[in-house]
């Protein structure tokens, strides 16, 4: 990635924030005066901002101008100190609706985070608690949300049109944004009863081509960065991720963005 005079950007910075999860208005727990005190101790230039889902579409069809007014907020906090900006879909266990009973609700026994209520489809499938939360993936009532989204079911093809036009609503508002200068698509994206190259290369490839071609119809010259599956991919694994075309005038700007979590590291030793 580059800045208008052609030099190369070497962004350093944080997620933020974790806490945006679960908020009822979608932001973290995250001030200006935060950013400042970030800013002026630890240095960083960019952050990879988490937004989601349920926040950008929170019925049907419907783009809340007023979630999109607060993240055009946070992004002006870290514009006027030069920072850049990632815009990442957010997403963990699928989404808040999914509870330790299997039914749907944001209350206290909401497990994970990112897809709208009205978009989560269980199936009366049990969900348990576990141990460890990336554990909660191998619930059936996880899998089969996350079966419906992909359509393995085929009870849904609805629901990937749905996120890309989420997209496309985000990428209208920030297109002439100089400061964001990317979109995540997805968070760390799990294939559900589909794994491996088979996934890579089927269902999330699809959606991301779709994505892309959703952002393209608003936005030309932010850069689209795509997750591999987190499954091995996080550990060191090859991705089986497809190539991803641009609509885009001129050169692509596509970009792979794997994440790097070995497990000796995520349970706490070296």
């Amino acid at each position: 990635m580059t800045d208008d005079a052609g030099r190369s950007l070497i962004l350093r910075g944080f997620n933020t924030a974790s806490s945006a999860k679960s908020a009822p208005d979608g932001m973290p727990d995250f001030t200006e005066a935060d950013l400042e005190r970030e800013h002026a101790e630890m240095g960083t230039n960019f952050v990879r901002f988490l937004i989601s889902w349920r926040s950008v579409e929170p019925e049907p069809g419907r783009y809340s101008q007023d979630y999109l007014d607060l993240v055009e907020e946070r992004v002006g906090w870290y514009a006027e100190r030069g920072y850049k900006v990632m815009l990442d879909m957010h997403q963990d266990v699928y989404s808040g609706a999914i509870d330790s009973h299997g039914a749907g609700g944001n209350g206290a026994g909401a497990l994970g985070n990112g897809a709208p209520a009205w978009a989560t489809y269980t199936d009366g499938l049990p969900v348990l608690d576990m141990p460890r939360w990336e554990l909660l993936y191998l619930n059936p009532g996880v899998i089969r949300a996350y079966d419906n989204f992909w359509n393995t079911t085929g009870r849904h093809p609805e629901l990937a049109e749905h996120y890309a036009l989420a997209w496309q609503a985000v990428a209208e508002r920030f297109e002439d944004n100089d400061a964001v200068i990317a979109y995540d698509l997805m968070n760390e994206p799990f294939g559900g009863s589909v794994q491996g190259p088979a996934f890579e290369a089927g269902p999330l490839a699809s959606l991301y081509q779709r994505v892309t071609d959703a952002i393209r119809e608003v936005d030309q010259d932010s850069w689209v960065c795509l997750a591999p599956q987190a499954i091995g991919v996080n550990q060191g694994l090859p991705s089986g991720l497809t190539p991803i075309e641009d609509p885009r005038d001129g050169h692509p700007r596509i970009a792979y963005c794997p994440h790097l979590y070995p497990l000796a590291s995520e349970l706490g030793s070296g």
